[in-house]
């Protein structure tokens, strides 16, 4: 069981940032990939293939394997986990600190919600309704 949810968590881990990136780069499906396209696509030719999604996940493992045994352990994992968990930080933190102070407001920090209520308010009438929520696409599902 352990090793189940270590294996689902280091998938996500070595191609696809946080669920929260996605809504912290516009709402987008797979955003985070569309923003990172050139580097997925290995072999530059405007295409993103199973063979260069098996390139970044191979190149990302040889990453995180700290000590090159080919397998990686609870603490190569954590690591990489960890990693992963501040570059999402750093992003986030870019996108929410409006004014550039290096810190976010209370205010800079409310803000962040707008752009997803302007998005899910499909008609423009102020709120938010079930199917509106259902008539949008986001990244993660409840």
């Amino acid at each position: 069981m352990r090793l189940g949810i270590l294996s689902a968590l280091l998938g996500g881990a070595l191609i696809i940032p946080p669920l929260g990136s996605a809504v912290a780069e516009g709402d987008r499906p797979y955003g985070h990939m569309l923003d990172r396209f050139e580097s997925i696509d290995a072999d530059g030719d405007g295409k993103i293939t199973l063979d260069d999604i098996k390139e970044r996940r191979a190149a990302r493992f040889a990453e995180a394997d700290a000590n090159s045994d080919g397998d990686l352990s609870i603490a190569e994992l954590e690591a990489l986990i960890e990693k992963r968990r501040k570059e999402y930080l750093a992003r986030r933190h870019g996108g929410l600190d409006i004014n550039g102070d290096g810190k976010v407001s209370a205010e800079e920090f409310s803000a962040g919600g707008n752009h997803w209520f302007n998005r899910a308010d499909v008609n423009n009438d102020g709120v938010v309704t079930r199917e509106e929520l259902r008539r949008i696409k986001f990244h993660h599902k409840s």
